[in-house]
């Protein structure tokens, strides 16, 4: 890696994401993705099964001789001796247990890696906050309580969670469909190139789309919870004089207004993959 790449993969949001794990951390983490990747090898054997199977579907309402693909893998699986519709269900069975294991094995993987990423981030949280106390009160008050709680609490899980895992399961799911892409332009050369051109564009629309809005939601969800975060402190350590003053009606409507520009906010992330 040039010192170019380098310097912009350090600069970008997962490198920076990145660099809060350990290295022995870091190499558990791609041990996962590469496992996550591995899976997709079961996904694979699944759509081959089903795509002979309607091959031999085709074949038998024709009334005609198989192909010789689907002859070869007949006789690899030791199916080429039984009747049609013994092949049929055989070829169902694999199939589906093919699919459905990959999917048992896949949220197994992911309740793992959400379960480490998540120990790790509350290591993190203990390690700023030990660093946090060990600084003068100078440095502390820099920033205002409820700023600092959320880089200590919600940003951390935002880096572990929200970004990490994201990525993760981005790289398991894009290498799933580089790998049948390959297969496909081993079946279909002209399919492959078609739907490949078709889905690219797709995916550069939707990524010109949703990234920048992605990175606006974020900043505005992250000063929306600090903000009302602090209305809520502030009611609180001084409710006395909020008493006295006749302000509790204000504060009541600031709160609530500020929680209704947070949920909305919240509304619109749940249509943003990458957040």
């Amino acid at each position: 890696m040039n010192l170019g790449l380098r310097s912009r993969w350090r600069s970008s949001t997962l490198g920076r994401s990145a660099r809060v794990l350990t290295k022995s951390d870091q190499k558990k983490t791609m041990g996962f993705v590469a496992l996550q990747i591995s899976l997709g090898v079961f996904d694979l054997l699944g759509v081959v099964a089903i795509g002979i199977l309607g091959a031999l579907a085709v074949s038998g309402v024709k009334s005609g001789s198989n192909g010789s693909k689907v002859e070869w893998v007949l006789k690899a699986l030791n199916l080429d001796g039984l009747t049609f519709q013994q092949q049929t269900a055989a070829l169902g069975v694999i199939s589906v247990g093919l699919l459905v294991t990959r999917t048992i094995l896949s949220v197994l993987v992911s309740r793992k890696i959400l379960y480490f990423l998540s120990s790790r981030g509350s290591r993190i949280s203990s390690m700023l906050v030990a660093k946090l106390l060990s600084e003068s009160l100078l440095v502390v008050n820099r920033r205002s309580v409820q700023s600092t709680v959320y880089s200590l609490t919600e940003g951390v899980y935002a880096i572990t969670i929200g970004v990490l895992s994201a990525t993760i399961i981005a790289i398991s799911d894009g290498s799933l469909l580089v790998l049948l892409t390959v297969a496909l332009f081993v079946a279909d050369p002209i399919v492959a190139i078609t739907s490949t051109l078709l889905f690219t564009a797709i995916a550069l629309v939707l990524y010109r789309l949703q990234s920048v809005r992605a990175k606006v939601i974020g900043a505005e969800y992250s000063a929306l919870s600090i903000k009302s975060n602090e209305k809520i402190n502030e009611v609180l350590s001084s409710y006395r004089e909020a008493v006295v003053r006749n302000r509790r009606a204000y504060y009541s409507n600031e709160i609530g207004s500020l929680r209704l520009d947070l949920a909305k906010v919240t509304s619109e992330m749940g249509f943003m993959p990458n957040l």
